[in-house]
Protein backbone atom coordinates (compact mmCIF):
# COMPACT_ATOMS: atom_id res chain seq x y z
CA UNK A 1 0.00 0.00 0.00
CA UNK A 2 3.06 2.49 1.11
CA UNK A 3 4.39 1.50 -2.23
CA UNK A 4 1.36 2.21 -4.39
CA UNK A 5 0.86 5.73 -2.32
CA UNK A 6 4.41 7.24 -3.10
CA UNK A 7 4.11 5.73 -6.46
CA UNK A 8 1.15 7.64 -7.12
CA UNK A 9 2.54 10.41 -5.41
CA UNK A 10 5.76 10.71 -7.48
CA UNK A 11 3.46 10.78 -10.38
CA UNK A 12 1.41 13.37 -9.51
CA UNK A 13 4.31 15.38 -8.97
CA UNK A 14 6.03 14.92 -12.15
CA UNK A 15 2.92 15.79 -13.87
CA UNK A 16 2.37 19.23 -11.81
CA UNK A 17 5.85 20.55 -12.38
CA UNK A 18 5.64 19.31 -16.34
CA UNK A 19 6.30 21.81 -18.95
CA UNK A 20 3.05 23.78 -19.91
CA UNK A 21 2.07 26.83 -21.89
CA UNK A 22 -0.21 29.71 -21.02
CA UNK A 23 -0.64 33.16 -21.45
CA UNK A 24 0.46 35.90 -23.46
CA UNK A 25 4.02 35.33 -25.61
CA UNK A 26 5.58 37.47 -28.18
CA UNK A 27 8.00 39.66 -30.19
CA UNK A 28 8.18 42.94 -32.07
CA UNK A 29 6.72 40.84 -34.72
CA UNK A 30 4.14 38.66 -33.46
CA UNK A 31 2.16 38.20 -30.15
CA UNK A 32 0.01 34.38 -28.96
CA UNK A 33 -2.32 34.21 -26.09
CA UNK A 34 -2.56 30.28 -24.79
CA UNK A 35 -5.54 29.04 -23.54
CA UNK A 36 -6.53 26.52 -21.03
CA UNK A 37 -8.94 25.02 -23.59
CA UNK A 38 -6.07 24.07 -26.48
CA UNK A 39 -6.81 27.03 -28.31
CA UNK A 40 -4.39 29.80 -29.00
CA UNK A 41 -4.99 33.26 -30.55
CA UNK A 42 -2.02 34.58 -33.25
CA UNK A 43 -1.74 38.42 -33.61
CA UNK A 44 0.28 39.20 -36.54
CA UNK A 45 0.24 42.55 -38.97
CA UNK A 46 -3.42 43.32 -37.95
CA UNK A 47 -4.57 40.45 -38.28
CA UNK A 48 -5.51 37.67 -35.44
CA UNK A 49 -6.34 34.20 -36.26
CA UNK A 50 -7.53 31.45 -33.42
CA UNK A 51 -5.80 27.80 -34.03
CA UNK A 52 -5.65 24.22 -31.71
CA UNK A 53 -2.73 23.64 -29.46
CA UNK A 54 -1.40 20.83 -28.04
CA UNK A 55 1.46 20.21 -25.81
CA UNK A 56 4.12 16.71 -26.12
CA UNK A 57 6.86 17.47 -23.68
CA UNK A 58 8.42 20.75 -24.57
CA UNK A 59 7.32 20.85 -27.79
CA UNK A 60 4.12 22.97 -28.48
CA UNK A 61 2.58 21.91 -31.75
CA UNK A 62 0.12 24.48 -33.25
CA UNK A 63 -2.37 23.02 -35.75
CA UNK A 64 -2.60 25.64 -38.56
CA UNK A 65 -4.00 25.77 -41.74
CA UNK A 66 -1.02 24.93 -43.63
CA UNK A 67 -0.35 21.74 -41.45
CA UNK A 68 1.79 21.59 -37.96
CA UNK A 69 4.42 23.72 -36.43
CA UNK A 70 6.49 23.08 -33.66
CA UNK A 71 7.20 25.16 -31.17
CA UNK A 72 9.88 24.65 -28.73
CA UNK A 73 9.53 25.91 -24.63
CA UNK A 74 12.67 26.76 -23.53
CA UNK A 75 13.69 26.37 -19.77
CA UNK A 76 13.57 30.31 -19.20
CA UNK A 77 9.97 29.74 -20.60
CA UNK A 78 10.01 31.46 -23.53
CA UNK A 79 9.28 29.76 -26.82
CA UNK A 80 11.87 29.33 -29.84
CA UNK A 81 9.90 29.06 -33.19
CA UNK A 82 10.80 29.94 -36.39
CA UNK A 83 10.09 33.34 -36.60
CA UNK A 84 12.53 33.75 -33.25
CA UNK A 85 12.14 33.81 -29.88
CA UNK A 86 9.18 34.82 -27.75
CA UNK A 87 9.04 36.12 -24.53
CA UNK A 88 6.33 35.77 -22.11
CA UNK A 89 4.66 38.96 -21.63
CA UNK A 90 3.08 40.20 -18.42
Amino acid sequence: MKKLLATSLIALLLTACGSKVSGKYGNDMVRYDFHSDGTVDQLAMGMQVRMKYKLEDKNVILETPQGSMIYVLQDDGSLQTPMGKLTKQQ
